[in-house]
């Protein structure tokens, strides 16, 4: 995942200023747990009186910060970067800040809760199943062209039915069965100079618990692979 999130401040001074000298920003900005970020931005400078003057004060303000997200990520690899940051003196005493943040980090993902949605999803197409077989036995004697609109209709819930199986086998394509379980996975997406040892000592797996939910011999630089982090026995 990676989001930009965008920051407009007044920032006021208590005196009549000329030019800003030099400004700068940095932060402190960090996750207080999966989703949630706290910290403040710092910007600092020195500015003069007047335009003309040789003389500098320096300022300094601190800005509170409360990001919440939608995302659940995996902390160990997050990261937070101010990527853009622009001023402008407005009135000789208000100092408008705008500041861009880019948030990245990978999403972990509840396996458990996946498949009950799934299985919540199946029963539900049963039943759909269910009242469409009782309305064709209670149509059997109309016409044979509304009998065969009903079965249009029970195609069409097939194929979204499929559709929708396929698109979740894909993400659990990988696994295994296996007496052991996890209750919590994280998605890594491999990048340039990771290697299947990196991603192990990162997350503190063994290769055997990563093979058990990925194809270790076909990983490049982009493919996404499986991480299971909490381990719960049955």
């Amino acid at each position: 995942m990676k989001k930009i999130i965008s920051f407009d401040k007044s920032l006021d001074f208590n005196s009549m200023i000329g030019d800003i000298s030099s400004i700068s920003i940095d932060h402190t900005l960090k996750f207080i747990d999966r989703s949630n970020i706290t910290g403040e931005f710092l910007v600092s400078g020195s500015y003069k009186l007047t335009e003309a003057s040789r003389l500098e004060e320096k300022f300094e303000f601190k800005i509170p910060v409360e990001i919440i997200l939608n995302e659940v990520l995996d902390l160990t690899s997050t990261d937070i970067e101010i990527v853009d940051f622009s001023y402008k003196l407005e009135n000789n005493d208000t100092l408008t800040c705008h500041i861009e943040v880019k948030i990245e980090g990978v999403e972990e993902i509840n396996i458990e809760e996946d498949i009950e949605k799934l299985e919540v999803k199946e029963e539900n197409n049963i039943l759909n199943r269910e009242c469409d077989s009782e309305i064709k036995q209670n149509i059997k004697n109309d016409p044979q062209e509304k009998i065969k609109e009903m079965e249009e209709s029970e195609e069409t819930n097939k194929l979204i039915e499929s559709k929708e199986s396929s698109n979740v086998g894909s993400l659990f394509s990988s696994f295994k069965d296996s007496d052991e379980t996890f209750s919590t996975y994280s998605v890594y997406i491999m990048r340039n100079n990771d290697t299947i040892e990196t991603v192990m000592n990162k997350y503190k797996i063994t290769k055997e618990q990563l093979e058990e939910y990925n194809d270790v011999g076909n990983i490049n630089v982009g493919s996404k692979i499986i991480i299971p982090t909490t381990n719960a026995e049955n």
